[in-house]
């Protein structure tokens, strides 16, 4: 691979690119000057909360998952059991069993966002591994297995009877194509995204890396 190449493959050059990979910091501060101005305004430092009354601070930080999956009809959310700390395996499995619930699972904080913690859960000893991470309440949840999934961002003024979707966006979750000549480990480190995440695509398919 040429000097130029090396650059611009490079894992500064990729996050530079692709603003999907900057830190949260900078993804975020523009909006943080327009809250500190509209807080000024409103003399309220919280005045966004106003906007979701039914969720705690609005929806904007801090709510529970559990709480906000409660004011929706089951008909339409995954079966959810809150599990509190502190806990054990054995315990978090006679839950499970208890609710009719198989593995494989979904384990998520409770309080969280950006995917922090969420991990798909197949076994006794990935139970057991969770429970060593996390350090506050969480979720278990159905594993719902659709091929798409989507945001949808939905909005309802005071006094309307009804609202209108203003936003959809597509979830693409990470994935690598196969040609029959090349390793796992090579598919990796041509796509820009999964390169990102080598260091956890190595503990994960340690084992298969070498796979065509």
């Amino acid at each position: 691979m040429k000097l130029g190449q090396k650059i611009t493959k490079s894992n500064f050059f990729i996050r530079l690119g692709s603003w999907e990979f900057w830190p949260f910091g900078i993804i975020q501060f523009p909006a943080i000057v327009y809250w500190l101005w509209l807080s000024m305004r409103s003399k309220s430092m919280v005045f966004f909360s106003a906007s979701n009354p039914g969720i705690r601070m609005g929806g904007m930080f801090g709510e529970s998952k559990y709480a906000v999956l409660k004011n929706i009809p089951n008909a339409i959310v995954p079966k959810t059991i809150l599990i509190a700390l502190p806990t054990t395996s054995q315990e978090v499995e006679t839950r499970i069993r208890e609710e009719c619930m198989v593995l494989p699972l979904i384990f998520k904080p409770d309080i969280g966002e950006r995917g922090l913690m969420v991990r798909k859960i197949e076994s006794t000893d990935d139970i057991e591994d969770y429970l060593h991470e996390i350090k506050i309440d969480f979720l278990i949840q159905e594993l719902i297995d659709l091929p798409l999934e989507f945001g949808v961002f939905y909005t309802r003024y005071p006094g309307e009877k009804k609202g209108k979707v203003t936003s959809v966006v597509i979830k693409e979750m990470l994935s690598v194509t196969g040609d029959g000549k090349s390793t796992l480990e090579s598919l990796i480190f041509d796509n820009n995204r999964a390169k990102l995440q080598w260091a956890k695509l190595q503990r994960t398919y340690h084992e298969q890396l070498s796979w065509v």
